[in-house]
């Protein structure tokens, strides 16, 4: 190690240094680091690509990684390990199909030699002929589009949009497939149902052949720019993020979690191109960023919150939540960048767009800007705009309360917390159907329980809505919302912040959407 490396080394890990704290050098990571949940990165100097520029080559004098050419090596498994929580039982092997379903018409694209490894019965089973079923996309278009949207409309691009194009995306029939053959095994036959993941393998496997192809040309030097990447951006995007739902309701957070950064690395590598601002991609975009942004409000890897992806840039005037999304994770960035360096939080250092009064107005104003774009939906029956009237008014005294939390604001002096918390619990009572906005639920739900700590009436009026939501959806990753709240509820500590750190440390990830 160089003098410069030795030096480092002597004073410790990066992160002891950022917390300025006295490390304890202990090999392989530093006590003081595993006491607090925290990874330990190590000792010595640390090398990273700076945006260095090319000295010779097809890349000379061009700076790396090229802008919109960006190696995409996304980790998308085939075969994954649930957490340790209950989950469906495997899938039975395979075995023929028999002509069960009718068939739509014959396409023109087939891609049965871009699956043979995905499972040995492949020659017993058309997988571009029965991922089209009539069944299998009516079950998605009748049960699952409309429960991965605020609500559901003819705006809704996860039929509207994602739908014809599944006609000429193998990758996305295989998706949508999957997805239908897990949620709703009673509506298929018996023959058919099981065949959900190896549907999942087929996905994957178009998805994998269509990044090395991309990878190559990239190591050619050339630049992803042209309408047919974008084209193939947009279904991979749309795959992705099926799958993930996918996974999430197996209660796979591990796998979830893979296509969840794998999404995000293809917004990153296309979401500067105009013609991903607009249209299906931007709508995707939007799609992730509700699941990264609510998700990063229970993850404390600070690396992983810093580089989580918001909403469409000058999306608030026409996407619901785009505000309050973006305000949120301002609100989630600050706190896990103070808990990594600090023991207790001192709010007079907050800068002023953080203090009650503010949080308040931010807020305020994100419930107008999303209440605004909802009357141009023209929601109806009367009973769903009023429902979701109140979804928002929920959403926003969640945030509140949850941002008071975060801030070190979450006193028994303090009424305005207080009183947002009583809101909060009188929204989840005044809802009239609450089959409507169901899958809606799950992150006030979970926050409303973190402010129930010792008050058993309401942590009864938690857990029943809870498994109330997971019965309706069949969305099994809210599993993980019910492990969560019972630790927390058992534990002496009433915050909730430091318990699902180190749950999280222990394994645990807590999956809100």
């Amino acid at each position: 190690m160089s003098s410069k490396g030795s030096a480092d080394a002597s004073k410790g890990c990066r992160t002891c240094m950022r917390r300025r704290i006295r490390c304890d050098l202990g090999r392989p990571e530093c006590s003081k680091c595993i006491k607090k949940g925290l990874s330990c990165p190590g000792y010595g100097r640390h090398l990273r690509w700076a945006d260095g520029v090319a000295v010779r080559g097809k890349l000379k004098g061009r700076r790396l990684p090229v802008a919109g050419s960006m190696a995409m090596e996304l980790a998308l498994p085939t075969i994954e390990e649930p957490v340790p929580l209950p989950a469906p039982a495997p899938a039975a092997v395979p075995s023929p199909i028999t002509g069960a379903l009718q068939v739509m018409g014959q396409t023109a694209l087939s891609i049965n030699r871009a699956i043979e490894s995905t499972s040995a019965g492949t020659d017993l089973l058309n997988f571009t002929q029965w991922a089209s079923s009539p069944e299998i996309i009516e079950y998605y278009d009748k049960y699952l589009a409309g429960r991965m949207v605020w609500i559901d409309s003819d705006e809704n691009d996860y039929r509207r949009r994602m739908l014809p194009m599944a006609a000429n995306a193998p990758g996305l029939r295989f998706a949508i497939a999957a997805f239908s053959l897990y949620h709703g095994p009673m509506k298929f036959p018996s023959e058919l149902a099981r065949y959900h993941e190896e549907a999942r393998d087929a996905c994957l496997e178009v998805l994998q052949r269509q990044l090395r192809e991309m990878n190559t040309r990239i190591s050619g030097g050339a630049e992803l720019n042209t309408r047919a990447d974008v084209a193939n951006a947009e279904w991979m995007l749309a795959c992705i993020l099926v799958i993930a739902n996918y996974e999430m309701a197996k209660n796979h957070s591990v796998a979830a979690e893979n296509h969840r950064l794998a999404a995000r690395r293809i917004v990153n590598v296309f979401g500067q191109h105009e013609a991903c601002t607009k249209g299906l991609f931007a709508f995707l975009r939007n799609q992730l960023a509700i699941h990264e942004v609510l998700g990063s409000c229970t993850s404390f890897d600070l690396a992983d919150v810093a580089e989580t992806i918001l909403p469409t840039p000058g999306s608030g005037s026409h996407v619901l939540f785009s505000e309050y999304l973006s305000f949120l994770h301002q609100i989630t960035l600050a706190s896990r960048r103070s808990m990594a360096v600090n023991e207790d939080i001192d709010v007079s250092l907050w800068p002023e767009s953080f203090t009650t009064i503010e949080v308040q107005s931010r807020f305020e104003q994100a419930r107008g800007q999303t209440l605004m774009i909802a009357g141009k939906l023209q929601i109806n029956p009367p009973v769903v705009r009023r429902d979701f009237i109140r979804l928002v008014d929920l959403y926003h005294h969640a945030a509140v309360v949850y941002a008071y939390r975060c801030l070190g604001y979450a006193i028994p002096s303090n009424f305005d917390w207080l009183a947002s918390v009583t809101k909060l619990f009188d929204q989840l009572d005044q809802i009239e159907n609450i089959s409507l906005c169901i899958q809606n639920l799950p992150w006030p739900i979970f926050i409303a329980g973190t402010e129930c700590h010792g008050d058993t009436e309401r942590q009864h009026k938690v857990a029943t809505i809870l498994d109330k939501t997971i019965r309706t959806t069949g969305f099994n990753q809210y599993e993980t919302i019910r492990s969560f709240l019972n630790a927390f509820w058992s534990g002496t500590e009433p915050n909730w912040l430091p318990v699902a750190q180190q749950l999280q440390a222990n394994g645990l990830r807590i999956l809100v959407v």
